[in-house]
């Protein structure tokens, strides 16, 4: 067979290859293809990725085209195989390529930036664009502080956010949690005074088929191990000034969970009840801002945080993370702390 080469058919916006008499075509959403020319028969069409597993999807034998509808559309920039059977019973096969729209590559970046401590339980990778999904494990790898290659550090689990941009990568909790067998028997996966390298591999794709393009390389230092639950009376809180629209602003003493720091603290007024707040969180998880859509009133404020907050050792303001549930008391720990704001007019 002839090599598979790319033309747009005028006035049609579809890929379209030809071969003999049989042509195939691709709209620009990649929702279906179609093979032209083939009469009304079962081709046993099979599609798949190159050295990928057949796709689930739809086929429909007309009178002269077979038409195949994935589940999921045909990704930009992804290598594709179509195989079927033509009418003698002749195995035929034929490679393409749904060309990419957007040549736009993604950029990531790792959450918390700076110091985890060496128990960290999951670190959160952020990505400008939605990415592909299913590959993260071999698109990730860990070196530690002598640039050796940490083995299994990673948990299967893969929890994406709604948008796709923002993936939990869970170090492997076995290894991670003291006295386990594996923190026995394999080590833990961060070992405390080194600083380790997370690379991702520049093949990752977002679902537009374009690819980071080159290895990322994001470093960070694993300190102490922390085994203690959140104090928020460790926390120092900054209050705005009454009638000004200053943020009122928390800082910790240690980085809390990125992702869920932005709704854990809510803020009450006497008068007003439950706030609602502009919230900016800071980059090395140790800073919480918000500000309001008006001024401040005067008056008494609680700051209120979830029981379940944690820190990155997955330590909750609940209790820690360790803890022996039939002999280990939970001490029970403030989640609330009132602050005021004078009565004076600020000048």
């Amino acid at each position: 067979m002839n090599p598979l080469t790319w033309v747009i058919a005028a006035g049609l916006g579809a890929a379209v290859s030809s071969w003999d008499s049989t042509r195939l075509v691709i709209p620009p959403d990649g929702s279906h293809l179609q093979l032209l020319g083939l009469p009304g028969t079962e081709p046993n069409l099979v599609v798949r990725p190159l050295n990928g597993p057949a796709l689930l999807g739809r086929t429909e034998v007309l009178r002269d085209r077979v038409i195949f509808r994935p589940i999921l559309p045909f990704l930009p920039g992804q290598r594709y195989r179509v195989e079927w059977r033509n009418p003698d019973g002749a195995p035929n096969q034929v490679e393409f390529e749904n060309p990419a729209r957007n040549r736009s590559r993604p950029t990531a970046r790792l959450a918390p930036e700076g110091q985890l401590p060496a128990n960290a339980l999951k670190i959160y990778l952020h990505f400008s664009k939605p990415m592909e999904q299913g590959v993260f494990l071999r698109c990730l790898r860990l070196l530690d502080g002598s640039d050796k290659e940490v083995t299994g550090p990673f948990r299967e689990t893969e929890l994406w956010s709604p948008d796709g941009k923002r993936l939990t990568v869970w170090f492997h909790p076995g290894r991670q949690k003291t006295g386990v067998n594996l923190n026995v028997d394999e080590g833990p996966v961060l070992r405390q005074g080194q600083r380790h390298t997370l690379i991702i591999s520049g093949s990752w794709r977002d679902t537009s088929g374009i690819a980071l393009g080159k290895d990322v390389r994001l470093q960070f230092t694993a300190g102490h191990a922390d085994h203690q639950s959140p104090a928020l009376n460790h926390w120092k809180i900054t209050p705005p000034r009454a009638h000004s629209r200053q943020p009122l602003v928390v800082n910790f003493p240690e980085p809390l969970d990125p992702a869920m720091l932005p709704n854990a603290l809510s803020v009450l007024s006497d008068a007003e009840g439950v706030l609602t707040l502009s919230v900016v969180t800071g980059a090395d998880g140790k800073s919480w801002s918000a500000t309001p859509p008006e001024p401040w009133r005067p008056g008494v404020y609680k700051l209120i945080a979830d029981p379940l907050l944690e820190d990155l050792a997955g330590n909750s303001l609940g209790r820690p993370f360790e803890i022996n549930l039939t002999t280990d008391s939970t001490p029970t720990r403030p989640t609330k702390v009132a602050f005021a704001l004078d009565w004076e007019v600020a000048p």
